[in-house]
């Protein structure tokens, strides 16, 4: 299940315009944000780990066993508002 939610992910990720760098190979993927959506994300609760050196604002987000479809949904209407 975590593949296809973090390919569902990546996929709603790149369609509010942000970049994913690199391709989806295992149950994680790799966003670029700036400052002020990193800030507002954290804000709304969701954890993350900035990757890399941190003038690439690399963002490395992942799905796990216990993730589920809410939870994908959730982060994708936070990134929406957020970009808003």
């Amino acid at each position: 299940m975590s593949l296809r939610f973090i390919n569902n992910l990546a996929a709603g990720l790149s369609a509010l315009g942000l970049k994913t760098p690199y391709s989806v190979d295992a149950n994680g993927v790799f966003i670029q944000m700036d400052a002020a959506l990193e800030e507002s994300l954290r804000r709304r609760g969701f954890g993350f780990y900035l990757f890399g050196d941190p003038s690439w604002r690399l963002a490395r987000l992942m799905c796990s066993f216990d993730t589920r479809r809410e939870d994908v949904d959730a982060l994708l209407g936070a990134v929406k508002e957020s970009m808003a």
